[in-house]
């Protein structure tokens, strides 16, 4: 009886070994499925704006969608989004579209730096809180054009060059007095 008893001593060994590879197996399986969803969860680390009782969506950073849409195409965007009025460079009014699920709330480390370029032409340096710095090079990362809304308006509309590191933020090439009007909001 010895005999049977000693030969199921490594069959079971060998049967533990197989169970452990399987389960290691499997854990291996489940942090590369769950990887990929952790990591969208860290760019995600802004919350969506909440518009206001009265319509109005909270001051920050969105990524545009549609500039210069009509109220039909409104209606066929697939993506979450907001209609607001812009204006365009011969100041005329126009609809555009920015995205519900790419904002990037105006939380501010330091009082913007208002400063006058060549061309006479304004410029505003604004210093984004350090909880935003990488949500900031993530966003920037993703989107090429953006509007930046206050008081529910959109004040400025621009181009991403690229990604931007540090949280710090120079807009410049504002038309029609846009970085005073930025730079009285925010310093308000």
């Amino acid at each position: 009886m010895t005999n049977n008893h000693e030969s199921l001593k490594p069959a079971l060994l060998r049967n533990r070994l197989l169970g452990a590879v399987i389960l290691v197996a499997m854990l291996v399986c489940l942090v590369t499925i769950i990887s990929p969803s952790t990591t969208k969860r860290a760019d995600a680390t802004v919350p969506r704006p909440l518009i206001s009782e009265d319509g109005k969506l909270p001051d920050g950073v969105y990524a545009l969608l549609r500039e210069g849409i009509t109220p039909d195409e409104t209606e066929k965007l697939a993506e979450p989004h907001h209609v607001l009025v812009g204006h365009t460079t011969e100041g005329e009014q126009e609809l555009v579209a920015v995205a519900m699920h790419s904002y990037l709330p105006l939380e501010l480390a330091r009082v913007p730096v208002l400063s006058e370029g060549e061309n006479g032409h304004f410029s505003i340096d604004l210093k984004l809180a350090p909880n935003l710095e990488s949500a900031l090079e993530a966003f920037t990362g993703r989107h090429k054009r953006i509007a930046i809304v206050l008081d529910g308006e959109i004040v400025t509309r621009h181009k991403v060059h690229g990604p931007i590191k540090g949280g710090e933020v120079k807009i410049s090439r504002c038309g029609d007095e846009r970085c005073e009007v930025i730079y009285a909001k925010l310093t308000d």
